[in-house]
This record gives C-alpha cells, structure tokens and sequence, in this order.
C-alpha cells in the first residue's frame, strides 16, 4: 500500500464495496428477520450511487467530443456503454445462474417435471437480465437487472451539455425520492417498475456526487483543512453503518433511513474529491477485493440456498461460514475468469 498522486485505481473505495457486498452477504443470512443491522439492504443505494458517479464522469471527460454529436450518435454511444459493461459481467451472470439454479434443483430433483419446471421457468428472464420485470425469482440478480435496463437512458442522459442543470434536476428528484417515496418493502421490491426506479435515482445520485467532488477539488486546503476533511470522511462512513444498526420496522428507521443516504453521500463527496490521504492509496490487494465484490454479490445466494439444503443453522457462526465461503468461491470464480480470459486473448493472437 502507497499514497499516489495523479490518477489511479480508487483502492480505499474498493475496500468498502468490498466490506459493502460482504455485509449484504449478512442481511440475507438474516432471512427477512427484523434484527440489528437488518437496514443493511441500504447498501444496494452506496453501490447504485458509485456506479452513477463513475459512468456521468466518463461521459463527462469526453464532453468536448460529445457536443457536436447527434442525438442518435449519443445513444450510440450510451448503448456501447452498456454493452461494455454486460459483457464484462457476463461470465461472472451465467456462473451465478448456473450455480443458483443447481441449488434450487437439488430439493426438487426427484418431485417430477411440474417441480422441475416451476424451478426452471424463471431462468430465461435471468439470462435475458429480465428478472426484475418477469416477477419469477427475487434474488440479488435484480440489482444487475435493473441496472442494466435503466442504463442506456441513464447514458444518454449523462451526455447532457449543461451538467448544472442536470445536477438541480437530479439533486430535486433524489430527494423527493429517497425523503418521501423510499420505502421497505413494499416500495421497494425487486420486481416491475420499483426496481427501476431504484437504479435510475440511485445512479443519479452519482450525478449529484460528481458535482459536489468537483467543487470540493477546486479548492485550495491547506494541511491541517485536509485533515479535517478526512477526519469528516471516516466519520461519514462509520455513521452509515451505526445508521443501518436499526431494524428495518424500528420506529426511528424514518429517521435513520434518509440519514444513511446523506452519510453516503457525504463520503462519495469527499473521498471523490482527491483531496484526502485515503482517496490517494493505492493497493493491490484492495483492487482485488474491489474486483472480487460483484462476484460475492452475485453467487452468495447459491451457498446460502445449499446452507438451508443441507439444514445449516443461520446463527452468527453460520453467517460467518456464508460470508467467508462467499469470499473464497468468489475468488476462485474471478481466477477461473481470468485465466480463461486470458487463454482466449493468445488463441486469438
């Protein structure tokens, strides 16, 4: 691990996405159950904001090029983009399906084909990444789903000329969201329009987040103000997680709920801005837990579906078992990508 300046890999960030997929890992350990830390499911918002916040900056690094574009060569471009970003995904989506399907099949394999087929109906609309608008399987699938669906409107919305305007219309939209419309669970399925609803704010956020970043980097700080910017930093991020120890039925959820997000937002703000020391660490071994975190979001369900096959208590050590085995399959998974990867690039040399 290294302090860097100029432009490189965000490792501390990755380190929390990677904290951030394993805690969700230990929401869904928690099966429904109203406990601490059952407000983990707000951690889906922290990546839905990153993922706005890196996909409006790359639109806007390119913001000289795209004024002279056409509205149809902007959706081009906002469709490539999207492109791009399934086919990375695609490997890790279909050894997920592959291994979420084995485990839904392994109770009913000898039940006949109506079992069989009340499994299997639902895996063309995974492939398709149309879960979400299908109502057949509600796992963490649907995050990618809806992600992907609101994509390309949300790229072509990126290649707006006027980024101010953008950030006063996406800055009224998230709040009349997340302060009034935000609600579990029943505002906030997985299935339909309220998934991609979700998505697109979320990555809107990431609009809002840009801005203020951007802002915060233009100004001149000396020492002792950096410091005190990082201190505001780890605060903003240690009180997300103290906000989400409340149970989602808790009678000050209300309260702890819209404060998460404004912890959130507060951390992006800052540590976007380059202007503190964890936001220049560069580390291996953080990118590589970055790497590994959309991995063990996608494929902990599987294990957790063997878990409750094979009659595994879901305490605190059998939550502990998921999230570390979620971590190694994980890895070994991004090994075997990898290696396969590289395999095809010589063949093709």
């Amino acid at each position: 691990m290294k302090i860097v300046k100029g432009k490189h890999r965000a490792s501390a960030l990755g380190l929390v996405k990677f904290i951030a997929a394993v805690a969700i890992v230990y929401f869904h350990t928690l099966m429904g159950a109203s406990r601490h830390f059952s407000s983990l499911y707000l951690l889906v918002e922290l990546f839905f904001f990153i993922t706005g916040y890196y996909t409006f900056k790359h639109f806007q690094d390119k913001i000289k090029d795209l004024h002279s574009d056409s509205v149809e060569v902007k959706s081009l471009k906002a469709l490539k983009y999207t492109g791009k970003k399934v086919l990375s995904l695609a490997p890790y989506i279909l050894i997920a399906i592959a291994m979420y399907y084995v485990t839904l099949l392994i109770p009913v394999i000898n039940d006949g084909w109506h079992a069989i087929f009340d499994v299997v109906k639902g895996l063309p609309f995974d492939l398709l990444l149309l879960n979400t608008q299908a109502g057949v399987t509600n796992w963490p699938m649907w995050f990618v789903s809806a992600m992907i669906i609101v994509m390309p409107s949300f790229c072509l919305l990126c290649q707006g000329k006027n980024k101010y305007c953008l950030f006063v219309f996406s800055s009224l939209i998230c709040l009349i969201y997340y302060f009034n419309f935000f609600q579990w669970p029943y505002n906030q399925g997985a299935f339909y329009i309220a998934p991609l609803i979700r998505a697109f704010i979320g990555m809107s956020m990431g609009i809002n987040i840009y801005i203020v970043s951007e802002w915060l980097k233009g100004i001149q700080m000396d020492g002792n103000q950096k410091v005190f910017l990082q201190v505001c930093e780890i605060c903003a991020l240690v009180l997300s997680f103290i906000f989400m120890y409340s149970r989602y039925d808790s009678s000050n959820v209300l309260i702890f709920r819209p404060l998460t997000f404004l912890s959130f937002f507060a951390y992006l703000c800052i540590f976007m801005s380059g202007q503190t020391i964890a936001s220049r660490i560069s580390s291996p071994t953080m990118d590589f837990l970055e790497k590994i975190s959309i991995v063990v979001f996608m494929i902990h369900i599987p294990l957790l579906n063997l878990a409750l096959i094979l009659g595994i208590n879901l305490n605190f050590g059998g939550a502990a078992a998921i999230m570390c085995g979620s971590v190694m399959i994980s890895i070994i998974v991004f090994c075997i990508v990898k290696c396969a990867a590289g395999r095809v690039i010589k063949v093709s040399h």
